[in-house]
């Protein structure tokens, strides 16, 4: 399974990360820092770390699962 990961400085000094599954293939560096960026200029999310004050890192994780039994 694909995600998209996005990590956020806040405003309390601490790491926020949201995590979105099944992105859409072919996102680019910049198509991700425009929707960080509107994320921290929207003022809507807030975790308990804080509300995301800066775009710090992002990345696609790409997991595999295997059933054993």
């Amino acid at each position: 399974m694909k995600r998209l990961v996005m990590i956020f400085q806040t405003d309390q000094g601490k790491t926020l990360r949201m995590t979105l599954p099944y992105p859409k293939d072919g996102l680019t560096a910049e198509a991700v820092s425009t929707a960080m960026n509107n994320i921290i200029a929207s003022h809507v999310i807030k975790g308990s770390t804080g509300v995301p004050s800066a775009a710090v890192s992002a990345y696609i994780e790409d997991t595999t699962r295997t059933e054993l039994f």
